[in-house]
């Protein structure tokens, strides 16, 4: 190997790795929210940020943003936290 060049090395990322599949979601039925925006929801009601959110679906930040603000609108809420109450609230 050339001198210039350094050996990889593992990146660590002090991150939680999170891996939810959609089937995990709750069905949430009531709520009126399509497929994504429950995944959506269960993400924040598991505490992650738009950036982990959007590292979990494979997608942008800004899509991420999107996709919270519609979850919002449709709930009728204006935080993310409201959000999740809403969502804990239809589990009981």
């Amino acid at each position: 190997m050339p001198a210039r060049w350094a050996p990889l090395k593992p990146r660590v990322d002090d991150t939680p790795a999170v891996v939810v599949a959609a089937s995990a979601v709750p069905d949430w039925a009531e709520l009126p929210l399509t497929p994504r925006q429950k995944h959506v929801l269960h993400l924040l009601t598991q505490g992650l940020s738009n950036k982990l959110i959007a590292r979990e679906l494979g997608v942008s930040v800004d899509t991420v943003k999107d996709h919270v603000a519609a979850v919002l609108k449709a709930l009728g809420v204006s935080s993310r936290t409201q959000a999740v109450v809403a969502a804990q609230r239809t589990q009981r």
